[in-house]
């Protein structure tokens, strides 16, 4: 019968692993139906792979509930999916099937290659510091320091798309994604203050949760400016 008990325990823990996900699936096939990343910020991939993999490096130090690391696994390799179709369709121009350059920025890159290798880079960066910090200082402040880092990343994971949509005047966003946003923050945040996850998870769900009242308030401010033009012609 102890199953049986477990049974909500594992329930909450599979859903901790695939909610956060389900948005970003969304957003994929929304993007793939379209044919357009307009109105993703191919930031927000960038943010959310470098706080996973730091995030699996906290984990790695100091051990906590692993449907968290299992989710952070899971959703890096959702955001290189996603990430290859945003640049298929931002960066690409598909008439005659030909790539249009242009100016190689920081994550703008023509190449896609160029994702991974930075991704790698960064990987085997962070996993040689931990490896000189485990064998020569075993200091549980360096674990710390990267579970803050990792969480504070994350919690600015709306920033990007906040930035676009308010240069655009417009939230032309997947509002699947956002709900799956406001809904799997409220409940990650629940679920960290239960399940006792370290004090960084706390600030992060609620920092997300925060700005994503400000991406709320922006969809309701451009929608009546969208509303106020359609009148005025």
């Amino acid at each position: 019968m102890d199953y049986i008990n477990e049974l909500p325990s594992l329930i909450a823990s599979c859903a901790m692993i695939i909610g956060p996900v389900i948005g970003y699936v969304f957003q994929y096939f929304d993007i793939k139906r379209e044919k357009s990343a307009k109105g993703f910020s191919s930031k927000v991939c960038l943010v959310l792979l470098i706080a996973n993999i730091l995030r699996l490096f906290f984990w790695y130090g100091l051990p906590f509930d692993n449907a968290l690391a299992l989710q952070s696994v899971l959703m890096i390799i959702v955001q290189i999916i996603l990430l290859r179709v945003w640049h298929e369709y931002e960066l690409g121009n598909t008439v005659g099937k030909i790539f249009i350059q242009r100016n190689d920025e920081f994550w703008s890159w023509t190449d896609f290659s160029k994702y991974m290798k930075f991704l790698g880079f960064f990987i085997t960066s962070i996993g040689i510091l931990t490896l000189v910090q485990t064998l020569l200082i075993n200091d549980p402040l360096y674990f710390q320091i990267i579970g803050v880092f990792s969480l504070l990343i994350e919690s600015t994971l709306p920033l990007p798309q906040i930035y676009k949509n308010y240069t655009n005047r417009s939230v032309d966003f997947n509002l699947v994604l956002f709900f799956s946003w406001i809904g799997g923050d409220s409940l990650k945040t629940i679920y960290f203050y239960f399940s006792g996850a370290p004090f960084q998870f706390m600030i992060c769900g609620i920092i997300q949760l925060s700005l994503d009242v400000v991406i709320l308030i922006q969809m309701l401010m451009y929608k009546k400016n969208e509303s106020t033009v359609q009148e005025n012609i």
